[in-house]
């Protein structure tokens, strides 16, 4: 090659690597400049006024230049720091010069931390501009490490209606086309009146967009949360299969704090192989005592208790930590479900709707014989099968599995409920969160699983405790040995009332009593507790009691059950018309 065409060649590439270094020359002396007044910004003595002068200072400086600044490391945090500090009108104004790049900040490694920050402190009328801007790419950000976290900031702030509208892009073309109307409220809605065709093609659609982000297991957005949800809900037995497959594990962690991340946890232990449910157990290993304090993780230990067959497995991976915390979860409004819902499951006298729904989540099946090919393809109903079979099968009944998880003797879950239910009868009976974990304990749970015992341990010195307490006089029914007290000890100043004349006790004894009537050792237990709470605690003070509305309630009850030959019974019969 002559030399003259090397010469140029040189000459042309320094010039196109001045050029390129022309912008980064440019934004390194603007951050050299605004760098000091930053470190001075974010200082907690700089006042006010200050802290509005170089703020106007900074963005006047980076005027034009914003969107640079904020795709690197240094410039990101001075900008956060502007918008932080500055007022609504320096941030209208950084969000009016950065709007058009606010896609690709959201993408950026360090822009969506800015982003994120503007989501956050926007006033809710200046939504609808960013939620403009990313319309038509919710999907790939979902998909994106940087853009999921814009759009689950954005999806926090935004109203039901905006929220809909996020969800509903997800849902497909064929979607928005077919309906031409508000978005839907949730992918049910959206589905109904839709043709098979068009069904599967929805469903499709959004499997299209969860698939990548369930494999990569980027489910921290409160939005893929319901999205998930939503299509575990919808889909077939086959494609809830290998959704399962996938989300089950240390994915499921990020999810158990919501609403819509606990009907998936439920989903995975509800529909779940024995290896599924095997990893989603060991995942929550360590993490159990604070599931079992959350809103909504609670109701997925509960799944993984009522589901698993491993019981060995729970015994080592969530029993334990169960046992540790024992006192303080049956204290706890969330704790309590799980024992109780061990002692009594699917009970409505102890869970809410919403809980129980996600217990009992409705069956779906699985072909015998499925190809990979018909896997892809099951995304609205099951084709028809003689053979098919139930997805997630529970091949140990129930009652086999809670007396497995209780045990039995010392180091079980048995023991050391009964053991807290005797040591602490007469604070937690009078508490709404503890009263009715005692007397389910007191009737040996349904089935009558927990050991009886005699008067020493076990049930039996529950029913000693209980008995004791309601023989107290009627005077000193509030006060108790200290060490029966424990830390629900009344913090008002007030006396605490008699066990019968307490609101929560009388309620609980009552329906401690009731369930004499049910027969088997439960009722047994129940039976044996009021004829003993009878005969030592109610027959001798008989006069006292009937002038009590909230005791005479508890002698109703212990008329439906008691014998009439029992000694006193006569003293019941003016109940027929003074206890209402």
């Amino acid at each position: 090659m002559p030399a003259i065409y090397i010469e140029c060649a040189c000459a042309l590439e320094l010039q196109v690597n001045k050029e390129a270094q022309t912008p980064k020359r440019a934004r390194l002396q603007l951050l050299q400049g605004t760098v000091p007044k930053w470190e001075k910004l974010r200082r907690h003595d700089t006042d006010d006024s200050e802290k509005a002068a170089l703020i106007s200072s900074v963005l006047e400086e980076a005027k034009g230049q914003l969107s640079q600044l904020t795709s690197s490391h240094t410039g990101a945090r001075v900008i956060q720091a502007c918008a932080k500090h500055g007022s609504q009108e320096d941030r209208n104004a950084l969000l009016e010069e950065i709007l058009p790049n606010l896609l690709d900040l959201a993408k950026s490694p360090y822009g969506h931390f800015t982003v994120s920050k503007l989501i956050e402190l926007l006033p809710k009328a200046n939504l609808p501009g960013v939620l403009k801007t990313f319309q038509g790419h919710i999907g790939f950000l979902l998909r994106h490490p940087c853009g999921a976290s814009v759009v689950n900031v954005l999806y926090d702030r935004c109203d039901t209606a905006q929220r809909d509208r996020m969800a509903a892009e997800l849902y497909g073309k064929e979607y928005t086309v077919l309906t031409q109307e508000a978005a839907p409220g949730s992918l049910e809605e959206a589905l109904s009146g839709l043709a098979p065709p068009q069904r599967r093609a929805v469903l499709q659609r959004l499997h299209l967009h969860l698939h990548p982000i369930m494999e990569k297991a980027m489910v921290d957005p409160h939005l893929t949360h319901r999205l998930l949800a939503e299509y575990l809900r919808e889909s077939s037995g086959g494609a809830v299969a290998d959704a399962v497959e996938m989300l089950a594990g240390p994915a499921l962690l990020r999810m158990v704090h919501t609403r819509h991340g606990a009907h998936v946890g439920c989903a995975v232990l509800a529909y779940g192989s024995p290896k599924d449910r095997k990893k989603a157990v060991k995942a929550l290993k360590g993490h159990v005592k604070t599931m079992a304090t959350d809103d909504w993780a609670h109701i997925v230990l509960m799944a993984a208790l009522s589901h698993t067959d491993d019981t060995a497995l729970l015994l080592k991976a969530i029993v334990p930590e169960l046992l540790a915390n024992a006192e303080e979860l049956c204290q706890h409004k969330c704790g309590v479900r799980i024992f109780l819902n061990l002692l009594d499951p699917l009970s409505g006298r102890h869970l809410p709707p919403h809980v129980v729904n996600l217990l009992k989540l409705p069956a779906k099946t699985l072909p015998a014989k499925r190809t990979a090919e018909a896997a892809d393809a099951e995304v609205a109903h099951p084709p028809a099968d003689s053979e098919a079979q139930i997805l997630g099968a529970s091949k140990k009944s129930t009652d086999v599995r809670r007396t497995e998880i209780l045990g039995s003797g010392d180091g079980s879950l048995a023991h050391a409920l009964t053991s807290a239910c005797r040591e602490h009868a007469h604070a937690w009976l009078r508490q709404p969160v503890t009263s009715g974990l005692v007397a389910e304990v007191a009737r040996r749970g349904a089935g009558g699983l927990l050991p009886e015992g005699d008067a020493a341990s076990g049930v039996g010195a529950v029913h000693e405790a209980i008995i004791a307490d309601a023989a107290l006089p009627r005077e000193q029914g509030g006060d108790a040995p200290a060490a029966t007290t424990g830390k629900a000890a009344s913090t008002t100043g007030l006396q605490p009332a008699h066990l019968l004349e307490d609101w929560h006790g009388s309620r609980a004894m009552r329906t401690l009593i009731k369930h004499a009537k049910d027969g088997g050792p439960s009722g047994a237990a129940a039976q044996s507790l009021t004829e003993a709470l009878w005969a030592r605690a109610m027959e001798p003070r008989i006069k006292d009691w009937l002038q009590s509305a909230h005791a005479r309630k508890v002698l109703l009850a212990v008329k439906d059950v008691l014998a009439p030959s029992s000694k006193g019974y006569s003293a019941l019969a003016q109940l027929d018309t003074t206890s209402k």
